[in-house]
């Protein structure tokens, strides 16, 4: 998981995916969504409610975990 995170975070800074100062937030996001055992963004955005995060917090955890799905697929070209 370690090596994926590293290939998902050199991903964000080299394609500019989001601001450099977010970075390490995204990797934060899918860092727990990968702890959490969550497969479903849906189940993921309801426990983060749940704990209180506010909106923008939500929208960023799932757009982290978002990005991270389709920088570690790899390509079919």
């Amino acid at each position: 998981m370690i090596h994926e995170l590293s290939i998902y975070q050199q991903e964000l800074k080299d394609k500019g995916l989001v601001r450099e100062d977010k970075i390490r937030y995204m990797v934060f996001w899918v860092r727990r969504f990968l702890s959490l055992g969550q497969s479903d963004d849906a189940v993921f955005a309801d426990s983060l409610e749940r704990e209180g995060r506010q909106d923008w917090q939500i929208r960023q955890a799932l757009d982290a975990v978002s990005i991270c799905a389709m920088s570690l697929i790899p390509s079919s070209a």
